[in-house]
Order: C-alpha cells, then sequence, then structure tokens
C-alpha cells in the first residue's frame, strides 16, 4: 500500500485505538533521515497520513488525504 511502503527503517510502531478506527504511529529512520509518521484510519479505509522530520517537524513535513470516491471532469 503507497500509505507505508515509503516508510523504512522503523524504530517503533504503536497502534492506538480510536473511537471511529486506529492511528498508527511510526518513528523510524536515524539522524538526518529520522521520520515521524502518523496513519489514520477509520473503519476498513486509510483516511489519512501524515510524516513530519524528526529533527525539524514544524518545517519538514508532508500530509496525504485519501479519499474513496471518482474524480468529477
Amino acid at each position: 500500500m503507497s500509505c507505508y511502503t515509503d516508510l523504512s527503517n522503523v524504530n517503533s510502531m504503536i497502534i492506538v485505538p480510536t473511537k471511529t478506527g486506529l492511528v498508527v504511529k511510526i518513528d523510524g529512520g536515524d539522524a538526518s533521515t529520522a521520520y515521524n509518521g502518523q496513519i489514520v484510519v477509520k473503519g476498513k479505509d486509510i483516511v489519512s497520513r501524515a510524516v513530519r522530520d524528526a529533527e525539524i517537524p514544524d518545517e519538514n513535513w508532508e500530509k496525504t488525504t485519501y479519499h474513496d470516491g471518482t474524480f468529477d471532469d
């Protein structure tokens, strides 16, 4: 699945239950490649993923939101 295939060199991972699903928290990498990742699951659907640079989390980050549906032209 594209939401986690690039999150390698995992140091720790925890699964946190929520009222609507769960959150997978992943810490990985080392030194300048260290990251903190979070994947949000509601029911059976992955709804978002966020990855932050562990050294400068407020400056270097990305967020992807997943949608189940079709594109309108």
